[in-house]
């Protein structure tokens, strides 16, 4: 058996390696992680008490309506508008079934998430990636891609891997200016982190082909329970839950999920330490004169290909080869104490 696409076959498995094989390969005793992006301050301490209630026997909520409810409270939409997922990765996948065939036409940038390029390529259809301009989405050069063959436009804001943000006023006038018929996915997955976040769920009901992606796995720190979820049009909305498949997010994520989302405390301190770690690393960054795009994330993309020195010196980063970006690393911010050992291996 081959894959019905050829596309699919030009596809690189995702790069894998265990803690414990890294460790026994570099001779290492430990390993500080700052590759993935978690929150290294962990979830909300509500999050361990409501695991303990968990009923594993039975199967989760097949529409996660508890979660669904308090989402729908918090930004002051309809039930109808939220989809919840396992991971925001899921719902992109569910977005590329949903609108994309053979000879249609996905749009995003190079350098950004892959897994829009390879949502797209599992449809087989094209998926056309503008390259960055001074390491942030190139909104006017990725209007001008759209063509009759383009269904949906992926913009990561802030963009992984660079941690950079497009500007406020162009990013509304770029949504304003895509046709109607193509759908914009606005990904927001690290939004909290920003120091100065947009409304743009306001932003819906001025663009019924808007959709904004969130996820729990960021500044909630739930990253190894998987769940995400979308805002969007009761319209679109309705399309994606065609082709969810039941039972994907799992009872723990739900009920870790929720009462992640009712401590904003917890929030608004890892935004706020994340924050202070951030300015701090990129001030030593450039007193030491490394070149570096700053972030309004929760990690710092340096331009220099050192993921395999630093990982000798038991500290892992992504090498973004995926992220077409060869000669860059991306470091995930850590603690106080892990983000002066990585000042100290460089």
């Amino acid at each position: 058996m081959r894959p019905s696409s050829p596309r699919i076959l030009s596809l690189p498995v995702w790069p894998s390696i265990t803690e414990k094989e890294i460790l026994r390969k570099y001779n290492l005793s430990r390993l500080i992680k700052m590759a993935s992006n978690e929150n290294c301050y962990g979830p909300s301490p509500a999050v361990d008490e409501a695991l303990r209630q968990i009923q594993a026997h039975r199967y989760p909520d097949l529409h996660a309506g508890r979660l669904k409810e308090a989402i729908a409270r918090k930004f002051g939409v309809l039930l109808s508008q939220i989809l919840v997922g396992n991971g925001s990765s899921e719902i992109i996948q569910m977005i590329a079934q949903t609108y994309l065939a053979s000879g249609q036409q996905g749009l995003t940038a190079l350098e950004t998430f892959p897994v829009y390029f390879r949502a797209a390529a599992v449809m087989d259809a094209t998926c056309v990636r503008v390259p960055l301009k001074a390491d942030a989405y190139d909104l006017p050069a990725m209007l001008a891609s759209v063509n009759s063959s383009t269904r949906i436009i992926f913009v990561a804001n802030p963009n992984n891997p660079t941690g950079a943000c497009a500007d406020k006023s162009e990013l509304r006038k770029f949504i304003s200016s895509v046709p109607s018929n193509v759908l914009v996915v606005l990904d927001e997955a690290y939004k909290e982190y920003e120091d100065e976040p947009e409304d743009t769920v306001a932003w819906l009901s001025e663009h019924p082909n808007l959709l904004l992606l969130r996820t729990f796995s960021k500044v909630h720190g739930l990253a190894g329970l998987r769940i995400g979820y979308a805002i969007a049009s009761v319209e679109i909305i309705n399309d994606l839950d065609r082709v969810r498949l039941p039972y994907t997010v799992s009872v723990p994520a739900q009920v870790a999920a929720l009462a992640a989302l009712q401590d904003d405390d917890h929030v608004r301190r890892c935004a706020s330490m994340n924050r202070e770690q951030r300015i701090s690393l990129q001030q030593e960054f450039a007193r030491r004169g490394y070149e570096f795009v700053p972030s309004q994330a929760n990690f710092i993309l340096l331009k220099r290909d050192i993921a395999e020195d630093l990982l000798k010196k038991g500290i892992l980063v992504a090498a973004l080869g995926l992220f077409q970006m060869p000669n860059a690393v991306r470091i995930t911010l850590g603690t106080r104490e892990e983000n002066a050992e990585l000042l100290k291996a460089l």
